[in-house]
């Protein structure tokens, strides 16, 4: 007499099957939150670095006193996309902006202390108001003053 052997798997094997499985799959979930987060802080980062010289870029583009006083301000996205770059708003009047920044300026000297400044070293720290550690962006360059009309 012969016996045949069902082609099937029993319901030991199907169950071995399906445990190992959950364990692979708990073992690789926590990989996917630690990729997240980092992707994020990269995006934010990146986010920021691009920011920069546009802030020093609006900067620059007011730029007319030859003695130029540190400014602060904050960047804020508004709802189509554009950018609100203000520095001459109230103190706490940023409008719930993510981003805050501060630029001072050194004169970058001529030989001669008789003809005022038109170069100046500009220096932009952008920081994040970014649940977790703070994020600071900094921008250096050299921005020339503007000659009033």
């Amino acid at each position: 007499m012969r016996r045949f052997r069902s082609k099937g798997l029993t319901l030991l094997e199907v169950l071995i099957s399906i445990v190992v499985l959950v364990l692979a799959v708990s073992t690789i979930m926590p990989l996917f939150a630690v990729g997240s987060a980092s992707h994020k802080r990269g995006m934010d980062q990146a986010q920021m670095a691009w920011l920069a010289p546009r802030v020093a870029a609006a900067i620059q583009d007011r730029l007319y006193d030859s003695s130029p006083a540190p400014i602060k301000g904050y960047v804020r996205e508004m709802e189509d996309g554009s950018l609100l770059i203000d520095d001459g708003g109230k103190p706490g009047a940023d409008g719930g902006a993510m981003y805050r920044f501060e630029a001072t300026f050194t004169p970058i000297s001529q030989g001669s202390n008789a003809i005022p400044p038109m170069c100046f070293h500009l220096h932009v720290e952008l920081s994040a108001r970014i649940i977790g550690e703070p994020q600071v962006e900094t921008y250096d360059t050299v921005v020339l003053r503007k000659l009033a009309r």
